[in-house]
């Protein structure tokens, strides 16, 4: 059971509410904004191209800001593309709208030099005369972390 007046509680929510906020600055919006049109990219379910994006969010920021800050937005569904491979057959490809992908590089921002500089500069290895094998990195502190890697396919999962 959490009590509400327990400090560890109040901590963790007062750290959510800085993160957001900082993920919601103008500055950190406008310097996403700004990658999303320059890597362009089709729309999503709702047809609003990257370069209609500057206009919304000029109309619609302040909204936008206090969703994410109340916990209540709710990204759009992701549209559903088929990508031919190669070798014959289909792989399916899935695209946010243009709104989600400013908001996930927004929490990109602000995230990654949080985690980054966890993470040991040797991130994976392979020894010498062998193929590819999974790559390993550990975290530093308490948390320790396994990510295997296939080369082949470039996908990953952390283990």
């Amino acid at each position: 059971m959490i009590r509400i007046n327990d400090g560890t509680v109040r901590m963790r929510y007062q750290l959510k509410s800085k993160m957001l906020e900082r993920i919601v600055d103008r500055r950190n919006m406008e310097k996403a904004l700004k990658a999303v049109e320059r890597n362009g990219g089709a729309a999503g379910v709702d047809d609003l191209q990257s370069d209609e994006l500057r206009q919304f969010l000029n109309t619609s920021y302040q909204s936008l800001c206090e969703q994410i800050l109340k916990g209540t937005y709710k990204p759009k569904a992701v549209l559903k593309v088929e990508i031919p491979k190669v070798q014959g057959g289909v792989r399916m490809l899935g695209i946010p709208t243009v709104t989600d992908r400013m908001i996930q590089q927004a929490i990109h921002q602000v995230l990654s030099p949080v985690y980054e500089e966890q993470f040991d500069k040797k991130k994976f290895w392979i020894p010498s005369g062998q193929k590819c094998t999974p790559g390993s990195t550990s975290c530093k502190g308490e948390h320790q972390c396994r990510i295997w890697m296939d080369n082949r396919t470039g996908f990953g999962k952390v283990l």
